[in-house]
C-alpha cells in the first residue's frame, strides 16, 4: 500500500497528487518488473474510499501498460494492480 501527496480541490475534496502517484507507482513497477515505467494518471484523483482511477503507461521496452489504483480510506492511501 502507498500514501501519495494529498491536495486540496477546488471543490472542497481532496484530491491525490497525479505527479507523485505516478513517480510512486512507476518506481515500484521497476523494482518489481525490472523495466522502467512512464505513467500518465489524471490530473483529478478525488480522495474517495474504494474508488479505482485507470492510469496508462508504456516500458522502456515500449509495452503499454494499464494500471489501476485503488483508494483505501479517506487518508490517500492507495494499491495499485497491472491488468
Amino acid at each position: 500500500m502507498a500514501a501519495a501527496l494529498t491536495l486540496p480541490s477546488p471543490f472542497g475534496s481532496t484530491r491525490l497528487d497525479p505527479a507523485a502517484v505516478e513517480r510512486a507507482v512507476a518506481g515500484q513497477f521497476q523494482e518489481r518488473e525490472g523495466v522502467a515505467l512512464d505513467l500518465s494518471c489524471a490530473e483529478e484523483l478525488p480522495v474517495v474510499d474504494g474508488a479505482t482511477y485507470s492510469c496508462a503507461g508504456r516500458t522502456a521496452d515500449g509495452e503499454p501498460v494499464t494500471v489501476t489504483i485503488t483508494l483505501r480510506g479517506e487518508a490517500g492511501d492507495y494499491t495499485w494492480d497491472e491488468g
